[in-house]
């Protein structure tokens, strides 16, 4: 059979709306060409070029500002404004603070508040303290909610979340920091009573308002948990067994909590803080200390610890700053370090397993059933 017509090729489109262009109104320029203007009066239009003409007037398109093809600046005037409006600013976020009381929270708050944003303070006692009182009678009660907030408390969370909603109806930044107390003690010398004290308040205690909050941001399909831990959630310190463990368990369950949540637009991030900022500018609590440790560098993390002339509102500076960088932005991290102290720690902690996983790289290969590769054994043989 014979090879079928090969298609056409579709006709120019400017002829094309040439031939089905209506004619253009009078006192308008061509569509088509607007380098020549239209006659504003068909019936007349010779006399009056050529009397503008004669008298030194210019022609009627210029003077109509319908511009001329020499002159694209003075472009036809169609009566549309086609500068698009700036965008509207963003709205502001409602952030809920656990612990407005302490040094991070205050801190923390008046930054928000100065950026434009709502903020729920939580407070442990009854009657605020005189230091959130004054952001409230300073922002007035649209910018600034003071609620009755203990993390342990689990109606006290419901009862805070209900207040944020029927206030604002939505929550945007859930923050966790503040009064958790810190047993400081090796831990030969921590009860039973200090380890369960410690994971109340450092991790239960977390864990029961983040599980109040969760489907609210779910359901709005938007928020950000953002949990303030320490260095001491990176790694194991001395004469700081208990805050450790409670850390780095907080810090794992946030972490499964970031895969869970990503799908609803949820995002969690950690922040460490240096050891002084996060023990420091809490309360803390000194086990009795054994004969046999006074010698060992657990004596020397409680000397540190037992210091009590450092401000805590110089301690929370590089949180606070780390809060408000990562904070309801669109990828936040899942973990930042704050300060250049605890960078250094957290080096040397990712060094130390490095080395420590290089050395053990042949044993570590052997603990699997089957053989090992051929890039595997050029890897151990250093090739």
């Amino acid at each position: 059979m014979p090879p079928p017509p090969r298609p056409r090729h579709p006709p120019p489109l400017l002829p094309l709306l040439r031939a089905l262009a209506p004619s253009p109104p009078p006192a308008a320029s061509s569509f088509l060409n607007p380098s020549r203007p239209m006659d504003p009066v068909p019936h007349d239009s010779s006399s009056a070029s050529s009397a503008g003409a004669a008298a030194g007037a210019p022609p009627p398109a210029v003077a109509a500002g319908l511009g001329t093809a020499s002159n694209p600046a003075a472009a036809p005037s169609t009566g549309i404004n086609t500068t698009a409006p700036p965008p509207p600013p963003p709205p502001p976020l409602v952030w809920l603070i656990t612990d407005g009381a302490s040094a991070t929270g205050v801190d923390l708050a008046r930054e928000v508040l100065a950026r434009g944003h709502r903020v729920a303070l939580g407070c442990r006692a009854e009657v605020p303290p005189a230091s959130l009182s004054a952001l409230r009678a300073e922002h007035g009660p649209d910018y600034v909610l003071v609620l009755e907030l203990d993390p342990r408390n689990r109606p006290l969370c419901q009862s805070a979340l209900a207040q944020v909603q029927l206030v604002w109806r939505r929550v945007d930044v859930v923050v966790l920091c503040g009064a958790a107390r810190s047993v400081v003690g090796t831990l030969e010398e921590s009860s039973e009573w200090h380890l369960r004290e410690q994971f109340e308040a450092s991790f239960y205690g977390p864990v029961n308002l983040i599980t109040t909050f969760l489907p609210t941001l779910r359901r709005q399909l938007a928020g950000h948990v953002v949990c303030v831990t320490g260095i001491t959630g990176q790694m194991g310190t001395p004469a700081l067994g208990l805050v450790s463990a409670a850390a780095h368990a907080l810090e794992g369950y946030l972490e499964a909590l970031a895969f869970e949540v990503a799908p609803f637009n949820v995002k969690v991030s950690i922040v460490q803080p240096s050891l002084e900022a996060s023990v420091l500018s809490a309360p803390v609590a000194f086990t009795k200390q054994l004969e046999h440790y006074k010698n060992t560098v657990s004596a020397t993390v409680r000397a540190m610890l037992s210091c009590t002339d450092l401000a805590p509102e110089l301690l929370v500076k590089d949180t606070v700053y780390a809060i408000t960088s990562i904070a309801g932005i669109d990828n936040p991290p899942l973990r930042i370090v704050a300060g250049a102290e605890a960078i250094e720690q957290t080096r040397d902690k990712l060094r130390t397993v490095s080395e420590e996983m290089e050395d053990m790289l042949e044993v570590s290969y052997a603990a699997d059933a089957d053989p090992l590769t051929e890039a595997q054994r050029r890897e151990l043989a250093g090739e």
